[in-house]
């Protein structure tokens, strides 16, 4: 099954997100100096994340559009 290009995005996003909440929680269990450091990382890159995998989805859409000819600059009509 061919996968596009926001399905691996996504799916990097997923696997990014849970593999920092694992870390987070494994430094949570075992009292590591820098779990505080960790945590507010944690944080920011669960707000992060999403929103730069949105922009990345965005901007390919966006990109896709203007190389296929589909994009708003190419439909301008000038009236004399």
């Amino acid at each position: 099954m061919k996968r596009t290009a926001k399905q691996i995005a996504a799916l990097l996003g997923i696997v990014l997100l849970v593999l920092l909440y694992v870390l987070l929680l494994v430094f949570a269990i075992f009292d590591f100096k820098g779990s505080d450091i960790l945590f507010r990382t944690c944080l920011i890159g669960t707000v992060t994340i999403p929103i730069l995998i949105w922009i990345y989805m965005y901007l390919y859409d966006k990109l896709k559009q203007n190389r296929d000819g589909t994009g708003s600059d190419n439909n301008i009509t000038i009236h004399k």
